[in-house]
């Protein structure tokens, strides 16, 4: 992005969006799909989701219950034989999982979460054959048992397939269990080719751990004799089980009948479950953290935040305590300690230092947790570092981010939904809008989610009817909101007389979007109007300045502001109607913003406002060799592009629209001043990094230029030196959002900052081009915010009619 001024940076400065299409940098034509007419705003009621959902929150309940039963691991624990009765034929030790498998058979004869589902045959044929199993150990159910086998005979493909979703250790339990259905002299319908070959992979599989089965534990009741299972029940759980699996845990107890710590987990959790289990006990901490995680992500956490804050209160004390159900689980704490540290907890990265080395991590990490969506995990949580020396994140972050990569390149990822993730990840972590990044998970939204572990399992805590239509209602009524304070700041624009102007351009849409991207609250609106007007505003002055205004003109409108309590009405109607123009506007928007401040603060910061614009203004002079100071070196430079960026007086503008009382006089304290300088220098630097060839062409000021004007540095190492300094500063950002103890800046105020920041590297993604040289994102994501209705189809669902 050329910066009009050449050494400031001003994400609007190249942006040219109109309504019925535009140009984006003056270079490439993309046109917005905009509708022909207003589309009315729909007032859609929200109550009844948001009270359903936080009765939720508040009930206490016990979250687990809300897990939808494992056929897989119900079949297993009704094969367990009661104590004393060793021939495993005279009678189930858990009756009630057995009569819960005869009462749960799905249409098609199989067994398992989700019948008919073109991805989930592997799965079934995994519930199917334990369910057969149980059946068969007791020689009841003959008709049912018959039927399952029917379906796996006719599904049978599916146990080969490398285009099925594989339920965790199939390979090593599938043909265990069909061992196990030959020596009750089941009929089953596989050819010997089959059998042979799912043996083969199995033993393929178990070769490659050498004598060392512990990656293989979790899947234990598919291993028999080649697992020590004295040793392996030395490493049970504090709850009785073996890693939380129901499954594992009954196949112990089917060995050693008198294991009383296995049985009190398998009644527990029986009892729990009124006659059958779920794939995984407990789920307590996993299923808040997933459910915290998927409110953010949705966007609609900020209607819940003391009952969010409770959760993940909780959740740090299970941290602090070390509790096993956090530290046994790599998924779970990696996400704990992403969510934890976002969430302005002190939590350490030292707890990760297990997972530093890609290939330790592979050998003995288990097969519970080497799945792509645990480095997945461990990726987003890499990417929390806020110290310089937390190499351990740094570590992770290399070699997650290059397995991933691998993984999408290869086509390893089956589950499509997850690819789109990771793929979303991997391109610029940071480099996404919001509200943004909101829509597209909630239109990839399923009521009818699945997760994938040892067999598919479903959560109504995390996916449900109700929180998907309060995703969608807030969404939409978000929208409309977004519309009309764009119809306010348009008005506001032509009311001020700028688009009278010879060459002014209206950046009300992208300055609106941008705002909108950020800023999430509908109580944030006119801390978006502020936002978005000093932009526009901003762009209008320095396009003057830099390009066709006058060096007369433009100190002429320096000199009136620099005066305006003098109110000089001669010099003023000396001046050029541009000048009026602008000068007008300033007027009008530091008084309307100062008055609307005041409403909240109690105080009036109209004097203050107007330093920092004419702060910004006498630096647009200086950067055009017209005002008192010259750049002329590096120090200068940077100096000056920490007030050009416009973050301060941009974060000002808005913070006063946030709802909150300000501190008086934070804007000159350190804490802001060291947010706002890093904030400016993470722009500056992106966007040095990316147009210092063009602007060196145009002879403007660039970081690289003059970096490398000596010649004692190359052009490699002047970038590789901008990407430190950029990676540090945004490290130093994050360091102040995620730490609160001694700051003092409010935490809307630094999360607003670090939203500027964000904003940054979306227009300069990773990819190897800004956006403005490859406009197509930056429409579409602008269109996704302000105008393209939701794709309520992928939702399952329909919008409430009011």
């Amino acid at each position: 992005m050329s910066s009009a001024c050449g050494y400031h940076f001003n994400p609007l400065q190249a942006t040219q969006i109109s309504h019925g299409g535009g140009s984006i940098g003056g270079r490439t034509k993309s046109t917005l799909k905009v509708p022909a007419t207003s589309r009315p705003a729909r007032k859609l009621d929200q109550d009844h989701y948001k009270e359903k959902v936080r009765k939720s929150l508040r009930s206490g309940n016990n979250v687990e219950l809300e897990m939808s039963p494992s056929a897989y691991d119900t079949a297993w624990v009704a094969m367990v034989p009661e104590l004393g009765e060793y021939s495993g034929r005279s009678k189930p030790r858990f009756q009630q999982c057995l009569q819960w498998v005869m009462e749960n058979q799905n249409g098609d004869g199989s067994w398992g979460l989700n019948p008919g589902h073109p991805s989930l045959v592997k799965d079934s044929l995994s519930c199917t054959l334990a369910c057969v199993l149980a059946l068969g150990t007791w020689n009841l159910g003959h008709r049912l048992l018959q039927r399952g086998l029917d379906y796996i005979g006719s599904n049978a493909w599916a146990a080969s397939s490398a285009d099925q979703l594989s339920p965790i250790g199939f390979n090593i339990v599938f043909p265990a269990m069909v061992d196990r259905a030959l020596k009750l002299d089941l009929t089953l319908p596989l050819s010997q080719r089959l059998i042979d070959s799912l043996i083969r992979s199995r033993d393929s599989e178990i070769g490659l751990c050498g004598r060392n089965y512990s990656n293989l534990a979790y899947v234990a009741e598919g291993l028999g004799d080649y697992c020590d299972w004295k040793q392996l029940l030395n490493h049970r759980r504090s709850n009785g089980s073996l890693f939380d699996s129901p499954a594992t845990t009954a196949a112990a107890l089917i060995r050693y009948p008198d294991d009383h710590k296995s049985f009190q987990y398998l009644a527990t959790v029986v009892d729990s479950f009124d006659g059958s289990v779920p794939c995984v006990y407990p789920m307590h901490i996993r299923t808040r953290l997933r459910l915290v995680d998927t409110m953010e992500r949705l966007g609609v956490n900020c209607h819940f935040r003391d009952e969010l804050h409770n959760i993940l209160d909780e959740i740090y004390r299970g941290w602090l305590a070390k509790d096993e159900e956090i530290f046994s689980d790599i998924s779970c704490l990696a996400m704990a300690f992403r969510l934890l540290r976002t969430n302005g907890y002190d939590v350490s990265s030292d707890e990760l230092a297990a997972f530093v080395d890609e290939e330790k991590f592979f050998d003995t990490c288990g097969i519970q947790n080497t799945s792509i969506a645990t480095c997945l995990e461990l990726y987003r949580a890499s990417q929390l570092r806020i110290y310089e020396e937390e190499q351990i994140l740094e570590k992770i972050l290399t070699w997650t981010r290059e397995f991933l990569k691998k993984q999408v390149l290869n086509q390893n990822i089956l589950d499509k939904k997850l690819c789109r993730e990771v793929e979303h990840d991997l391109r610029n972590f940071y480099g996404k809008l919001d509200r943004v990044s909101h829509r597209r998970t909630i239109e990839s939204y399923d009521a009818q989610e699945f997760q994938m572990l040892k067999t598919a399992y479903r959560c109504r805590t995390i996916y449900n009817d109700e929180l998907a239509m309060l995703a969608v209602e807030d969404f939409i009524v978000s929208q409309a909101q977004y519309q009309e304070e764009l119809k306010h700041v348009q008005k506001w624009f032509v009311d001020c007389n700028m688009d009278r102007m010879k060459q002014s351009r209206d950046t009300s849409l992208v300055s609106s979007a941008f705002a909108s991207g950020v800023m999430v609250g509908p109580e944030l609106a006119q801390a978006r109007i502020a936002f978005a007007q000093v932009s526009v505003l901003t762009t209008v002055i320095d396009d003057f300045i830099d390009d066709y205004g006058s060096r007369e003109e433009s100190i002429r409108l320096v000199e009136l502001l620099r005066n305006w309590d003098k109110q000089n009405l001669e010099k003023i109607s000396d001046s050029s109607r541009e000048v009026k123009i602008m000068y007008t506007a300033l007027c009008k928007t530091i008084d309307e913003q100062s008055k609307k401040a005041y409403a909240v603060q109690g105080r009036c910061i109209k004097q203050e406002l107007h330093e920092m614009w004419l702060e910004l203004l006498e630096e647009f002079l200086n950067g055009k060799g017209w005002g008192d100071k010259k750049i002329t070196t590096m120090h200068q430079y940077i100096s000056t592009s920490r007030i050009t960026s416009i973050a301060k007086l941009l974060t000002v503008s808005a913070t006063y629209g946030l709802g909150q009382k300000i501190p008086e006089g934070l804007s000159s304290t350190p804490d802001f001043y060291t947010m706002w300088y890093h904030t400016s220098l993470v722009g500056r630097l992106l966007n040095d990094v990316k147009s210092y060839k063009r602007e060196q062409e145009e002879g403007a000021l660039n970081f690289i230029s003059m970096l490398t004007a000596g010649g004692t540095v190359s052009e490699e190492e002047a970038i590789s030196t901008a990407q430190r300094m950029r990676e540090d500063s945004q490290r130093k950002m994050l360091q102040m959002l995620c730490l609160s103890k001694g700051n003092i800046v409010p935490r809307r105020c630094k999360e607003f900052l670090w939203g500027v920041c964000k904003i940054a590297n979306w227009l300069y993604n990773g990819d190897g081009c800004d956006q403005f040289t490859s406009p197509d994102k930056i429409v579409e994501d602008i269109n996704a915010l302000i105008w393209e209705p939701l794709e309520l189809r992928s939702l399952r669902l329909q919008p409430v009619e009011q």
